[in-house]
């Protein structure tokens, strides 16, 4: 189950960020979407890769759940400032930036750890 949900999290990551690819190429005003866009596509594809490997240990289910909640997070702050009158509470970006980097930090450690 939870596998699925995080590749679900990577599905709706990768088309949210097609989405907004294509938005950011006919809205004059797109850096914020194009950005938005990038962190989407950059992310959703090791969403896919780290859902294959929740069950090799603690930490690297760790790192991938903080990986994966910073950036769909952080994606969705960006999306909410650029098309809802709403905003998401002013810390909720450097909250949600500093939990990818940590994912990134945790997955690097585990790639480094694992035995092979």
């Amino acid at each position: 189950m939870e596998r699925k949900v995080m590749m679900l999290m990577a599905g709706a990551m990768g088309a949210g960020g097609v989405a907004a690819a294509a938005a950011a190429s006919h809205l004059e005003s797109s850096r914020t979407i194009a950005a938005l866009a990038t962190i989407a596509l950059a992310h959703a594809p090791v969403l896919l890769i780290l859902a294959e490997r929740l069950k090799r240990g603690r930490l690297i289910r760790l790192a991938a759940w903080v990986l994966a909640i910073g950036a769909a997070g952080f994606v969705l702050d960006m999306a909410i400032r650029t098309f809802l009158p709403d905003r998401m509470p002013g810390f909720a970006a450097p909250v949600f930036g500093a939990m990818m980097m940590l994912g990134w930090v945790g997955t690097g450690i585990f790639g480094v750890a694992e035995k092979h």
